[in-house]
């Protein structure tokens, strides 16, 4: 079973503070959010979504493939505009600890950025020569097995192999 969880308060040390807590720009160098956290899939550690706030307690999810690090600012760039931000479901935490919920919210998802006109030509970038991905990605992979000591659907998953 795919599980899918937030980094939330686990510590990855410096390699976190090149990818959350950064701004994110969009279509003229405007800022449109603020990268909170990732949601990620425990199993893999594959990054799945980067958690946006746009503020006044609105958080959206923004695929790290729509994304690059900006050259120009402290953070990260994306075609997005504030405006296609607010046409996106909002997400919460809580939607990750029902299987239904997630996938009803992620079937949301895709319908609207099927149906609306968002960037087309999203930035698909190799990972592979943006340090910071690498090195983040990298880190949150060797934590896995101390994030899943702390988590209950993993823990609850693990005693049942066990018995």
């Amino acid at each position: 079973m795919v599980h899918y969880a937030v980094l939330n308060d686990h510590s990855l040390q410096d390699e976190a503070n090149h990818v959350l807590r950064k701004d994110l720009y969009g279509h003229g160098g405007r800022k449109i959010a603020h990268v909170c956290d990732i949601v990620f899939d425990h199993g893999s550690g594959d990054i799945c979504y980067l958690v946006a706030d746009c503020g006044h307690d609105r958080r959206v999810l923004i695929p790290p493939t729509s994304v690059t690090q900006s050259q120009k600012q402290q953070g990260f760039v994306s075609e997005f505009s504030s405006e296609d931000l607010a046409r996106l479901p909002v997400f919460t935490e809580a939607m990750l600890s029902d299987a239904k919920v997630w996938r009803d919210y992620e079937q949301l998802y895709r319908t609207v950025l099927e149906t609306t006109q968002f960037p087309k030509k999203a930035m698909q970038i190799d990972r592979g020569r943006e340090p910071a991905w690498r090195d983040f990605e990298q880190r949150l992979r060797q934590e896995l097995r101390q994030i899943r000591r702390y988590c209950a659907v993993c823990s609850a998953n693990l005693g049942r192999k066990i018995a």
